[in-house]
């Protein structure tokens, strides 16, 4: 079973073409500490603005390219403010916080037409000896990736089962589109009958597809799955609800990133749990291992999630 090391080493020259990942959150640097998108950024189906994980990894991205290559980033803590429009360019706007000997911080702000609309705080560390070491285990007897369906292969088997309405089934077809990552879903019920909300856990084979070199380029593909259906954890764990949500949004980010032997073009298992939700509000933790059972990330964030519980009430859907 591939471990899912890797180099250290910031590759940043080669002959091989970007994976997807890459090629869709390139950046492209248009003064000192300020870059730029180069791609349109994906809006998901149902969403008010650009997809967050999008946001979180170029602004990390950007942060990246201040700092000296011996320096790797360990913490990034985010707060999301308005809804990323994706008819207009962002703009990241990179502030050197400072450059110790041993850590380096950066502070990002992203803006698009003259108002912040999400702002990063992202740690750097030189390597260090190990003078303690434990983490977590990877839960046991879980399948394997390869045993499970992709989530495109789950939406085609909703469409065919031909019980949607038009606009479901088209809104079906347009999510299968291929992108940049690739995920499957550990199946829910099985693992979770008879548990409490706080017990249950959501789980996902995850990876980015194609091949990555650059280090930096894995943290950012990391940055980018974090954010993947982390906010509706909450809701999923209190299944089923009375009412319907009528708005979900993130609120705030944080992941920290406690080794560098890993890559994210191998299969990483992200489980994630909420151990509250109230107030119009979800909590939701996450850990990312890899393959061979070593924790590569913790993830945490809190939600907005309005659920419209009460007959002919209609909840302001704006934060």
């Amino acid at each position: 079973m591939a471990s899912g090391k890797m180099d250290s080493t910031r590759e940043t020259t080669t002959d091989k073409m970007p994976s997807p990942i890459e090629e869709n959150l390139e950046l492209k640097e248009i003064d000192t500490n300020l870059y730029s998108n180069t791609k349109q950024l994906w809006t998901p189906m149902g969403a008010r603005g650009i997809f967050g994980g999008a946001v979180i990894a170029q602004a990390l991205s950007a942060a990246q390219k201040t700092v000296s290559p011996e320096y790797v980033v360990h913490s990034l803590h985010s707060y999301f403010l308005l809804p990323g429009d994706n008819s207009h360019p962002i703009i990241y706007h990179v502030e050197r916080v400072r450059d110790g000997r041993s850590y380096a911080t950066r502070t990002v702000q992203a803006q698009q037409r003259g108002r912040a609309i999400f702002t990063i705080t992202c740690s750097f560390q030189r390597p260090e000896p190990s003078t303690m070491s434990h983490n977590t285990p990877i839960p046991p007897d879980l399948p394997d990736p390869e045993t499970l369906m992709n989530d495109s292969d789950l939406l085609q088997a909703m469409v065919d089962a031909d019980k949607l309405s038009e606009r479901e089934r088209k809104g079906l077809i347009k999510r299968m589109e291929p992108g940049p990552i690739e995920s499957r879903r550990v199946p829910f019920r099985r693992w979770n009958k008879d548990l409490e909300p706080y017990q249950k856990r959501q789980r996902f084979w995850v990876k980015a597809r194609g091949s990555i070199e650059a280090q930096t380029s894995h943290a950012m593909a990391l940055a980018y799955f974090s954010d993947s259906w982390f906010v509706g954890t909450s809701v999923k764990v209190n299944e089923p609800i009375e009412g319907k949500v009528v708005m979900m949004a993130s609120l705030d980010h944080s992941v920290y990133f406690h080794i560098r032997d890993w890559r994210a073009d191998e299969w990483l298992l992200y489980e994630m749990e909420s151990s509250w939700s109230g107030g119009g509000r979800g909590f939701a933790s996450g850990k990312i291992w890899r393959r061979d059972g070593v924790l590569v990330a913790s993830c945490f964030q809190e939600g907005l999630v309005r659920v419209d519980n009460l007959k002919g009430n209609k909840r302001d859907a704006k934060i």
